[in-house]
């Protein structure tokens, strides 16, 4: 699988928020990038990158999402702003070919991801816990080694379409690098 890294740094309107004129920059550098690869999107304050690649998605699929965080909040300044809490909740509302969400580090379980719709995976690190890669909120006790399983058990399940990854507060921390490897030797 492909390896694809998104900085956005340089555009205005995008650090934990979205803005919309921001938004059509993002889905402008992104059109180029294939989508069945891994895209590294930074820290978890561009979690919601997710949804513009959710957006290209043209069938019905199934998102599995690894995160300490539903990000199925509401909007911020009454829904008009995207941001890292709100992607999920927008993409269940605006994307029609989203068919289930399964919230693996909540309430999901991996048994709950349907065979028969393929998946596409964003994975937030900060379901991790803290000993095996700083993130810039608070996080989850899961262990690495649980984390990997349970992508690969997914990878085989069911056809990936794509999978994202953000985070960690450095994306060259050894720990990042080495699950990206992982991830894209599965």
């Amino acid at each position: 699988m492909e390896r694809c890294f998104l900085d956005i740094s340089d555009i205005s309107g995008t650090d934990l928020y979205c803005s919309r004129e921001a938004a059509e920059e993002i889905r402008r550098r992104i059109a180029p990038q294939p989508l069945n690869a891994l895209h590294v999107l930074g820290n978890g304050n561009y979690h919601y990158l997710s949804l513009f690649y959710l957006e290209r998605i043209n069938e019905p699929f199934t998102l599995v999402l690894f995160d300490h965080h539903s990000d199925n909040q509401p909007g911020a300044f009454g829904g008009e702003l995207l941001s890292c809490g709100s992607w999920v909740l927008e993409a269940t509302k605006r994307l029609d070919n989203l068919k289930k969400v399964v919230w693996i580090g909540g309430d999901g379980q991996i048994n709950d991801i349907p065979e028969s719709l393929p998946a596409y995976l964003s994975i937030d690190l900060d379901i991790l816990a803290p000993e095996y890669v700083k993130t810039v909120w608070d996080q989850g006790d899961m262990e690495l080694s649980e984390l990997m399983l349970l992508i690969n058990y997914t990878m085989k399940k069911c056809d990936v379409i794509g999978i994202d990854l953000c985070g960690a507060a450095d994306n060259n921390d050894p720990t990042v690098l080495s699950i990206c490897d992982t991830i894209c030797s599965l």
